[in-house]
C-alpha cells in the first residue's frame, strides 16, 4: 500500500472515529433523554405519587373524622332540637300554669278582699250598734232617774238637778267610758277600728250638736211649764205632762237612731275612698 493510500485510510480512520465520538455523544444524549432521564422522572414522579397517597390517606383519615365529627354534631343538633321543642313545650306549659295561677291568685285576692270588706262591715255594724245600744241604755237609765224624781217623788229640784238629758250627753258619757257590755260584745272588734269609729261619732256629734240637744231644751221647757201650772189636781197635772215628756223621749230614741245611722253612712263613704 503506498503512502498516499495509507494517508487516505488514516483520514477516514481519523474521521471514521470523531463521526463514531459525535455519533457516542449524539447517542448518549439520546440514550439521556430516552432512558436515564424517564426512569429518574418516573422515580421522582413515583416519590410524589407515594407522598401524595400518604397525603391523600391523612386527607382520608381526618375527612372520616371530620365525618364522624360531624355525624357527632347533626346526631347532637337533632337531640338538641328535640330538647329545645320539649324544653319549649314545657315553657309553654309553665306559661299556661303561671297565667292559670295568676288567675287563681286574682281570683283569691278578690275573694279575700270581698270577704275582709264583709268583714270590715261586720265589724263596723257589729260596734256601732253596740255603741247605738249603749247610748240608748244611758239616756234610758237618765230619764228613768228623771221620771223617778218627777213624777215618784214629785221633787222638781231633784229633777232639775239631773238635767241635761238628751242625746248628745248620752253620747258624751258614752265616749267618756268603757261600757263593759260594749267589751263584750265588740271583743273580737280590732281596737284601731274601734278608735276609727269613735273619731266618726266625735265628728258627727260636734256637727249635729244643736240637733242632738234640742230635746233637752224642751224637756227644760216642759219642766217650767208644769212647775208653774196651777188649777189641776196633781193626779191630772202628772198625767197630762207624763205623755208629753214620753213624746220627748220617743224623740231621743229617734235622734239615736238617726244619729248611728249617719255615723254607718260616714263610716261607709271613708272605706269607699280608701278602696
Amino acid at each position: 500500500m503506498s503512502n498516499e493510500d495509507q494517508n487516505k485510510l488514516d483520514i477516514a480512520l481519523t474521521r471514521a472515529s470523531h463521526l463514531s465520538q459525535i455519533l457516542l455523544v449524539l447517542f448518549a444524549i439520546f440514550g439521556y433523554f430516552y432512558t436515564v432521564r424517564p426512569i429518574h422522572q418516573n422515580q421522582v414522579l413515583s416519590e410524589k405519587i407515594s407522598r401524595k397517597e400518604m397525603q391523600l390517606k391523612k386527607f382520608q383519615h381526618e375527612l372520616k373524622e371530620k365525618v364522624a365529627d360531624a355525624t357527632a354534631l347533626t346526631s347532637e343538633i337533632k337531640n338538641l332540637k328535640s330538647r329545645r321543642g320539649e324544653e319549649e313545650r314545657n315553657v309553654e306549659r309553665l306559661k299556661d300554669r303561671v297565667a292559670s295561677l295568676k288567675n287563681s291568685a286574682k281570683r283569691a285576692q278578690s275573694k279575700l278582699f270581698d270577704l275582709n270588706s264583709r268583714v270590715s262591715k261586720l265589724y263596723n255594724s257589729i260596734y256601732v250598734e253596740n255603741m247605738s245600744g249603749s247610748a240608748a241604755r244611758i239616756l234610758s237609765l237618765n230619764l228613768d232617774d228623771f221620771n223617778k224624781a218627777l213624777f215618784d217623788e214629785t221633787n222638781f229640784d231633784k229633777a232639775r238637778s239631773l238635767l241635761p238629758i238628751s242625746v248628745y250627753s248620752a253620747i258624751t258619757e258614752l265616749l267618756s267610758r268603757s261600757d263593759p257590755i260594749i267589751v263584750a260584745q265588740a271583743k273580737d272588734v280590732p281596737d284601731q277600728r274601734k278608735e276609727l269609729i269613735k273619731a266618726v261619732i266625735e265628728r258627727l256629734q260636734k256637727k249635729y250638736r244643736s240637733r242632738l240637744s234640742s230635746t233637752d231644751a224642751a224637756r227644760k221647757s216642759l219642766l217650767r211649764k208644769m212647775q208653774n201650772a196651777s188649777g189641776a189636781s196633781q193626779y191630772e197635772l202628772y198625767s197630762g205632762y207624763r205623755e208629753k215628756f214620753w213624746k220627748i223621749t220617743e224623740q231621743d230614741f229617734d235622734l239615736i237612731s238617726w244619729f248611728f245611722g249617719k255615723v254607718s253612712e260616714e263610716i261607709k263613704a271613708n272605706e269607699d275612698k280608701r278602696s
